[in-house]
């Protein structure tokens, strides 16, 4: 009978992961990481079997972001990046996956496919990671598109149902039940997240808007001329909006 050869499969390799870093006003980075299996930080630190510190140093040696840590005995705790950190009841708090970690970045282990994230948040809060539903990821202009707020309850996405706020271009649109109604007047591609009182903000998502279903001119057909309010600033906006009633 044919033998089944063996292919050795090197040592030590390293794992992508998705590292994603969260200040109170803005997403830091959000990219693919090469994570090593070991690195080294400072003169005497050594870290090994993939540890999340190491997505950190890896994007600090590629000049993507910069970090500062400090040193109790017990481990390393991380204090600042991009120069942000120490503010009044503030901290970098450590996700895998959308959960807390249970262990600080010197210590926990990824593995290959893993999502880190680093947020900085209020000690006062329980600071959930956000997510974004869309009903659709491309309509005609004109037609509505539904958004729905998510958070992470520890084992999956579930809705938010309090008050959110939408960011559509940079414009933000503020429901009271994390769901939203958006009409767009303009062709193009739209960029939305979330954010809520407390929570983590959800990652980007995007969906199109395109020539209406009859190929007609493109008709501004606003729900309301003015977002609920004010702020974020900068992007192409046009649209309208109105809350979503549950049935």
């Amino acid at each position: 009978s044919a033998k089944k050869i063996l292919t050795a499969t090197p040592a030590h390799q390293p794992v992508s992961v998705n590292l994603r870093i969260e200040s109170t006003d803005q997403t830091i980075f959000n990219s693919d990481i090469n994570l090593p299996h070991s690195c080294q930080i400072g003169e005497s630190n050594i870290f090994t079997n993939y540890k999340a510190i190491c997505a950190l140093e890896t994007a600090r040696e590629q000049n993507l972001l910069s970090y500062k840590t400090s040193d109790f005995g017990w481990g390393l705790f991380v204090d600042s990046i991009n120069d942000i950190g120490g503010g009044e009841n503030m901290f970098w708090s450590l996700y895998k996956n959308n959960s807390s970690a249970s262990k600080g970045a010197a210590d926990l282990e990824l593995q290959e496919g893993d999502a880190m994230l680093m947020s900085y948040v209020n000690w006062n809060y329980n600071n959930e990671v956000l997510d974004m539903a869309l009903s659709a990821t491309s309509t005609p202009v004109g037609k509505n598109v539904a958004l729905t707020a998510k958070q992470w309850n520890g084992s999956e996405f579930v809705d938010l149902n309090t008050t959110s706020t939408f960011f559509i271009n940079n414009q933000p649109y503020t429901t009271a039940s994390g769901t939203l109604e958006y009409t767009p007047d303009i062709i193009g591609e739209n960029i939305v997240y979330v954010e809520s009182e407390g929570k983590t903000r959800s990652t980007k998502k995007t969906f199109s808007a395109t020539t209406t279903a009859n190929n007609d001119p493109p008709v501004s057909k606003p729900i309301d001329s003015t977002p609920p309010n004010q702020g974020g600033g900068g992007g192409r906006t046009g649209g309208g909006y109105r809350e979503a009633v549950p049935q």
